[in-house]
Order: structure tokens, then C-alpha cells, then sequence
């Protein structure tokens, strides 16, 4: 207002109501006087107000902010707390010394309300304002940052600034911006695209520079200036959908899924193309199926005819490359923090295995006990021990030995293996990791340091003794899509270090007992059927936990019958039921009411109960020689088959 009020009007003399409250004036003309002043005098005499001033001549009294600096008129439009009033808005000069000025660094405490029932004035933590100091440069804090505030995570959006019906003076040093409205999005904007708020302020996301970075529908924050630099962005960058900070912004309703946590919607459970569109991935079509069905010459494993394993990262280039005679390899693990697998572990196992059948190709398996002794409160000791009782789990899959390397990360990491690290663990910023896996200051260093060790079986270069020195096939990796993080990044830094990116293909969740709202977890023996599991408790845990989408009772059943959508029996049998006819049986008499909750839990028991006997048996013929001879860090020789083999057979 000092700005927009001429110098006659700042010479005035102030006419207005003595506070009794503040000391400052009261809007309003003067009250009329016995001695009225001199025409001469610099100012009128004022009175306090009385009840009658204010109800029949003055209206509603205004209260001015006394405690402003003299050179500066408070703003009636911007401050909520200041009264309407009738007429001009008086300035009256500061009676009080201004306060002294802090210490550098000092944050001031929050100020009491001007007057009784003022809203209190907004108050930035320390920690907030050192954090914007720190990751904006001076020149960006110099600058108007162009663009549309975002309501989500109060950052700004990318694209030019949103018009505005009072358009800013040429010389005026910032331009209006207002909210994204759904009309200016289609009309004027176009799609908004996903941008990284966790990259370095000195880079910004090249979206049309990589393919790999994936689409996304709805605004995420950017706040640096769009005239940096730029420079091509990571699809690991870009992956602000599984940052612990993204996930706490969204509603409660949404979905999380991370590698360390995943709970779904409460009202559809995981929202798998949701997940597909915001990863960047792509889906298995039949097409990929039949292409698989046709290079291996057997029927595809019923985890593809059912859409269990139903995403995938350039899946087409390893097929491609099998087909001209090329070679890979395929790469899983598993976390021991657990004496033993649960049913939901070993369906990475299982495609696996069958992988290695169809294609003939060898395979390394991760035990990632030292992740375990960085997230769980596990000791060193344990953590290998469970890791070699683990290794029985996935030996009794049926693996072969001659094209299968098992390995502890406390047993193998060093030397070619630790230099993969090393040259990952340099590609990668902290923004970008703590954009990826939303590590906070409060976590450990140690969690920090593990994603490299992930990433590095993904290069044969790790295993020279599993490869040669020369030969460096590609890796496929079978995995859940919860894992994708690790592998975005891992993606993201190949090309740096001279490596082709590996290939992905990705799973669904097995569910827990009571429902898709996350998956089976071994820390909870109430949302798991264990691979240890006799049948009877097999059977209890299905009758007592598994939730149905039946009716209540035998006659609404048989009326209205069941929603398979969220029936968990239905979704195992899905997974585990060899037989699509009598699957397919299955779920339509269950639907139309035919088949009651109970009958249904009988047929699953009886699959599942098979399942853990057959793996039970075949647990008990591991040794710990054999263990020792798939954990053997010696050649394996003819660990290869190509699509040639087939076409001679």
C-alpha cells in the first residue's frame, strides 16, 4: 500500500478513533467536538468510542494493526483478522520501537493474536525453512517460480502459469498464479506430466529423453525454475509414486506399495494398472504368451494363462535374442526373515524353475541376509542362518543343480561382485535414492548402501566364475512388482557402467488370509499357510481366516451367490489349481450360488495341503552337501541352451 498511496495522501492529517485496546486509531470519522479545533490545527480532537457512536452513526469499528513499521500502511484486503468498515482505511504512524532484530539462524516463536479471537499467524518450523535454504540455490531464490502451486504436496507444477483476470504490471517481479482447474488442464495444458521433486535443483527431468521414464495421470510437484539447465533424467528419478514422502501425501484411500510394505485400497485391494501406468511397465498381452509358448515348445505355466505374472520390462528384447541363438541368464532372491517360506514365496520360485526348464538357461538366486539384518531386528548369526535354511526352500523347488548358483551376501560379496557395487553406489545421488525408496534423515546409513547390492547380480560381470571373464550375457529377472524400485534404479545406472539394462518381469501379490487389502506376510502366522503347515492346521487356518465373498447364510447363498472379486479361496485356487476346466467349474457354480463358502474351503485345502506335503518331502531329502554344492562358488560348464536345441530335437 505504501507503494500504491500518493504523497499527498501519506501527508494527510490521520483522522480516526483513539484505541483503547492497541494505542492505534479506530477507522471511521471523527466524533464531533464541544471545541472544535482550529482550522490551522495539524490534526482534530478524537474521543473514545461509546456504544451509541458505533451503532447509529459509525457501523461495524475497524481495528488497524498499531504495531506496523511507520514507513509501511497495513493491507485491510490481504490480512482476514482486520474488520470490514465503512469508509476510508486511516494510517496511523507506529507509537512502539520496532523489536530488535535476531541472531543469524534464530527461527521467532510464534506471535499471540493481535486481539481476542484473531487467528494466529501462520508459523514455519526450523527445520522447514533450513530445508528450503539448503536445496534452492540463491539464484532460484532470487527468481519467480513460474507455474501452478500443487495441492498435494504444495510444490509447483510444470507448464506456464495459469492466466489471471488481473494480469501483473510489466514491472512487476512475480506473475500471478493461481490453482489448476480440470478445464485448464484439457484445454490449455495438456496432459501434466510426473516430475521428480527430489532431483538436484540444478537438473531438470527430461520426460521425451528416455523411454523407460514412465507416464502418470495427475500433477506432482517441481519446484526449481524451468531455465535451469537441463539434463536426461533416470526412470528411477522419476519414481516419486513409491517415496515414503509421496505415499504420506496421498489420501488414506490409496494404495502403497514399496518393497517393504504393501497395502491396498480398502475398497478393491491393489490397483494393479494403476501400478502399471505409474511404474512405466508394460503388460503380458496374449500375444507375448503365445510367442513364449511358441520359442519354448510347451504349454505356458498357468502364472501367464492367468495373468499372475502380468507386466514386464523388455521381456521382447531377451525373447529376440534367444530367438537369434543370444544368451541370459535369470536372477531372484529372496529375504531370509523367516525359518521357513510361506505359500506366497515360492511363486517366484516356481516360475523360476520353470524358466530354466522351458528355456535352458542357468540362474543366480540372491539370499539378501543382510538386508534382513539392516530392516529386522535380526543379529549377523541369525540372519546367515536363516539364509542356509532358506536355501533348503529353494533347493527342494527342484532346481538344477548344474545351471544354479545360490549365494549368501555375507558369503560371496567381494571382489568383481563389490566393484559392480562400487560403480553403482557412484551413479546414483542421494536425491535420486531418497526419490526412489524415500529414505528419511532418520534412517540408518546402512539402508542407504543396500540398493547397489541388489543391483549388482543384474551384471554378469558379479558371477566370473558362473560366466568367464568374456562372456557377459543379459539377465531377465522374475520378480514381484513391488520390487520394481530396485531395478528402475538399477536400469537407470547400466548404461553408465557399459552394461545392457536387464529385463523385468513382474507378478501379481499372493493375498493374505483376510483379503488383497496387502499381501501374505511371514511375520503374521494369521495372514499365512507356511510350507511347514500339516494339513489340519492348513485347514484351520482356511476355515477361520480366509476371507469369502459368500453370503451370510445357505439360503442367500444359494440366491444371490458370490462375488469372486474379493473371495480369497478363489484367488488361491487361481494360483495353485493346475486344471483351468475345473477351475473355471468352480468359480462359475460359486458365483450363481451352486456351491456354498464351505464346499469351496474343502476344494482349497485339499490344494494347498498337497502342495506344502509335496514340498515337506521334498525339503527332507536336502543335505547340507547339496547345499554346499548349489552355494559352491565353482564352474558350472554347459549351463546354456538356445532355441537351436529345440529346432535340432
Amino acid at each position: 500500500m505504501h507503494r500504491v498511496v500518493s504523497p499527498e495522501l501519506r501527508a494527510r492529517p490521520i483522522r480516526g478513533r483513539p484505541d483503547p485496546v492497541t494505542g492505534g486509531h479506530l477507522a471511521g470519522p471523527p466524533a464531533p467536538s464541544s471545541s472544535p479545533a482550529s482550522s490551522s490545527s495539524p490534526c482534530r480532537p478524537c474521543r473514545c468510542p461509546t456504544p451509541q457512536d458505533t451503532a447509529a452513526t459509525q457501523g461495524p469499528l475497524r481495528r488497524l494493526d498499531n504495531t506496523a513499521s511507520p514507513d509501511r500502511l497495513p493491507n485491510v484486503v490481504a490480512d482476514p483478522d482486520l474488520h470490514r468498515a465503512h469508509g476510508p482505511v486511516p494510517y496511523t504512524p507506529s507509537v512502539r520501537p520496532r523489536p530488535p532484530l535476531l541472531p543469524p539462524g534464530t527461527v521467532p516463536s510464534r506471535p499471540p493474536p493481535r486481539h481476542p479471537g484473531a487467528s494466529p499467524a501462520p508459523h514455519f518450523p526450523a527445520s522447514s525453512l533450513s530445508f528450503m535454504h539448503r536445496v534452492v540455490s540463491p539464484e532460484l531464490r532470487a527468481r519467480p517460480i513460474r507455474g501452478r502451486p500443487d495441492p498435494v504436496t504444495g510444490g509447483h507444477l510444470a507448464g506456464p502459469p495459469a492466466p489471471s483476470s488481473s494480469p501483473a504490471s510489466s514491472s512487476s517481479p512475480r506473475r500471478p498464479c493461481r490453482r489448476p482447474t480440470p478445464q485448464d488442464t484439457a484445454a490449455t495444458q495438456g496432459p501434466l506430466r510426473r516430475l521428480d521433486n527430489a532431483a538436484s535443483p540444478n537438473r531438470l527431468p527430461n520426460v521425451a529423453a528416455d523411454p523407460d521414464l514412465h507416464r502418470a495421470h495427475g500433477p506432482v510437484p517441481y519446484t526449481p525454475s524451468a531455465t535451469v539447465e537441463k539434463s536426461p533424467q533416470s526412470e528411477a528419478a522419476m519414481s516419486t509414486v513409491l517415496t515414503v514422502a509421496a505415499v504420506a501425501a496421498l489420501g488414506e484411500t490409496d494404495q502403497v506399495v514399496t518393497p517393504w510394505e504393501v497395502a491396498g485400497t480398502a475398497q478393491g485391494g491393489v490397483n494393479y494398472d494403476k501400478l502399471v501406468d505409474q511404474f512405466g511397465c508394460q503388460r503380458i498381452d496374449a500375444a507375448l504368451v503365445d510367442r513364449i509358448t511358441r520359442l519354448t515348445s510347451r504349454p505356458p505355466h498357468r502364472f501367464l494363462r492367468r495373468g499372475i505374472f502380468f507386466a514386464h520390462r523388455d521381456l521382447n528384447q531377451i525373447l529376440d535374442l534367444y530367438e537369434q541363438g543370444g544368451k541370459f541368464y535369470l536372477y531372484t532372491g529372496r529375504g531370509p526373515s523367516s525359518e521357513s517360506l510361506h505359500l506366497g514365496h515360492l511363486v517366484p520360485f516356481m516360475f523360476t524353475k520353470y524358466l530354466q526348464d522351458a528355456f535352458k538357461v542357468p540362474v543366480v538366486i540372491q539370499l539378501t541376509d543382510d538386508e534382513k539384518f539392516l530392516w529386522k531386528d535380526l543379529s549377523i548369526a541369525e540372519s546367515k542362518r536363516l539364509a542356509r535354511e532358506n536355501a533348503k526352500d529353494i533347493i527342494a523347488c527342484g532346481f538344477d543343480v548344474e545351471r544354479t548358483f545360490i549365494f549368501s551376501d555375507f558369503q560371496y560379496v567381494g571382489g568383481p561382485f563389490y566393484e559392480n557395487m562400487m560403480q553403482v553406489a557412484k551413479s546414483v545421488t542421494f536425491n535420486t535414492l531418497r526419490g526412489t525408496f524415500g529414505f528419511t534423515p532418520e534412517d540408518h546409513i546402512g539402508k542407504c548402501c543396500f540398493p547397489p547390492v541388489q543391483a549388482a547380480p543384474s551384471f554378469a560381470s558379479s558371477f566370473p566364475h558362473f560366466f568367464g571373464v568374456n562372456d557377459q550375457p543379459r539377465c531377465l529377472i522374475p520378480c514381484a512388482i513391488d520390487q520394481d524400485p530396485y531395478f528402475r534404479l538399477t536400469r537407470d545406472v547400466a548404461p553408465k557402467m557399459g552394461y545392457p539394462k536387464p529385463s523385468l518381469i513382474e507378478s501379481k501379490f499372493f493375498p493374505a488370509l483376510q483379503g488383497e487389502c496387502g499381501k501374505m506376510s511371514a511375520s503374521d502366522p494369521t495372514s499365512a499357510v507356511y510350507l511347514t503347515d500339516k494339513p489340519k492346521v492348513i485347514k484351520e487356518k482356511i476355515r477361520k481366516y480366509a476371507f469369502s465373498g459368500g453370503q451370510s447364510t445357505t439360503e442367500l447363498q444359494r440366491k444371490y451367490g458370490a462375488n469372486l472379486d474379493v473371495d480369497v479361496c478363489i484367488k488361491y485356487l487361481n494360483f495353485f489349481l493346475e486344471d483351468d476346466a475345473e477351475f473355471e467349474h468352480i468359480k462359475k457354480e460359486y458365483k450363481v450360488g451352486n456351491m456354498l463358502t464351505g464346499e469351496l474351503k474343502d476344494r482349497v485345502v485339499g490344494v494347498l495341503s498337497k502342495i506344502a506335503l509335496a514340498h515337506q518331502n521334498a525339503r527332507a531329502q536336502v543335505t547340507e552337501e547339496m547345499v554346499d554344492a548349489y552355494m559352491s562358488a565353482s564352474p558350472r560348464p554347459n549351463m546354456f541352451g538356445t532355441h537351436s536345441d529345440y529346432v535340432k530335437s
